[in-house]
C-alpha cells in the first residue's frame, strides 16, 4: 500500500508504510503486566492481580502499545547487533544523529518515522566526549556513489543534526575501541 508524507507544503509519496506503534506492539509480546510481575517477584513482592477482561482490556492493550512505542529505542539497539554481525565492513550507512540524551532519541523517532522506514534504523551505544552516547544509523549502500545519492535526498528536516556515511567496519572499530 502507498502512503503519503508531507514535507514543506509537497506531497511526496512513499512507497512503504510508515513505521506504527502496533506495528512495534507485535515485536515486543511481553506484556506491562508480566512485566511488572517478573519486577514484583524478583524482590518478594506480591504479585499483581491479572485484570479481567472488559471495560479494563481495552485499556490495558493501549498501555501495552504505549510501552511497545516507548520501547522501539531497545528494539532498535538490538537489531542492530545482529545487523552489525551480519553486514560486510564495506557497506556503508548514514548516521543521522549521535545523542547522550536517550529520551531526546525516543522523541526524534518520531521525527525519523515520517521519512524512514524503522526497520532500516540502527542505534549502538558508544563513547562521545567521554560520555556515553547513542549513534543513529540509517540503511545499507554498497558504494560510495549510492551512498551520497542518500544523503543528497534526505528530508531537510533529518538534515539538521548533518548526516554523514560511515562504513561498518569504522562503526565496529568505534565500538571495539570503547568497549576496550
Amino acid at each position: 500500500e502507498r502512503s503519503a508524507t508531507v514535507n514543506r507544503g509537497t506531497v511526496e509519496p512513499r512507497s512503504t508504510p510508515a513505521w506504527t506503534p502496533q506495528s512495534v506492539s507485535a515485536a515486543a509480546p511481553v506484556s506491562v503486566q508480566e512485566n511488572a510481575a517478573a519486577a514484583g517477584a524478583q524482590f518478594g513482592a506480591t504479585p499483581l492481580p491479572t485484570p479481567q477482561p472488559g471495560l479494563l482490556q481495552s485499556e490495558r492493550e493501549a498501555g501495552d502499545r504505549g510501552l511497545a512505542a516507548g520501547d522501539v529505542l531497545e528494539q532498535r539497539l538490538h537489531a542492530t547487533e545482529q545487523w552489525l554481525a551480519e553486514q560486510n565492513g564495506s557497506v556503508y550507512s548514514i548516521q543521522l544523529l549521535g545523542t547522550n540524551d536517550p529520551e531526546l532519541l525516543r522523541d526524534y523517532f518520531k521525527t525519523i518515522a515520517k521519512y524512514l522506514e524503522i526497520e532500516k534504523v540502527y542505534v549502538y551505544r558508544t563513547m562521545a566526549n567521554r560520555r556515553p552516547s547513542l549513534s543513529v544509523l540509517y540503511g545499507n549502500f554498497h558504494g560510495r556513489a549510492e551512498v551520497n545519492r542518500a544523503l543528497g535526498s534526505l528530508p531537510e528536516e533529518l538534515k539538521t543534526n548533518r548526516p554523514y556515511y560511515r562504513t561498518i567496519q569504522g562503526v565496529r572499530s568505534e565500538i571495539a575501541a570503547h568497549r576496550s
